[in-house]
């Protein structure tokens, strides 16, 4: 493993409704803010989350407020991953094998490079060094 570092994701609650997506990624497109990385859902039918992993959490989180939308900053791990199998089953287990829980995750990977993965747990602080 390597590459691991602790950072913030933004994760924003609106309504769960066509065009919420849009105009999240809009607002941070127009601040010049790229994203790195981004899981949405809905949780139920009037309630959607987005976690929202770019180059600039704090300036992302601050537009997204002024454009009247229920954005917060939360500390994260994100690591780059082999990608193969097993990768991800042998981070989880370092980090169990520790008592780290592990609250969400998501990741991703393109082609042969590696996988980025974004993990939220009980401990960023110690995660984040067992899987460096």
């Amino acid at each position: 493993m390597s590459n691991a570092k602790l950072t913030h994701e933004c994760i924003i609650s609106m309504p769960n409704e066509g065009g919420s997506g849009a105009k999240v990624l809009e607002a941070i497109a127009g601040a010049g803010v790229n994203v790195v990385g981004l899981v949405g859902y809905g949780a139920g039918p009037t309630q959607a989350f987005i976690h929202l992993l770019t180059d600039n959490p704090s300036q992302s989180c601050t537009v997204l407020q002024n454009a009247g939308l229920n954005c917060e900053c939360h500390e994260c791990v994100t690591v780059e991953l082999p990608n193969k199998v097993g990768a991800m089953a042998k981070a989880m287990r370092k980090l169990a094998d520790a008592g780290i829980s592990v609250e969400h995750c998501y990741g991703s990977a393109l082609g042969s490079g590696p996988a980025l993965c974004v993990l939220k747990t009980s401990d960023n602080a110690k995660a984040a060094p067992l899987l460096a």
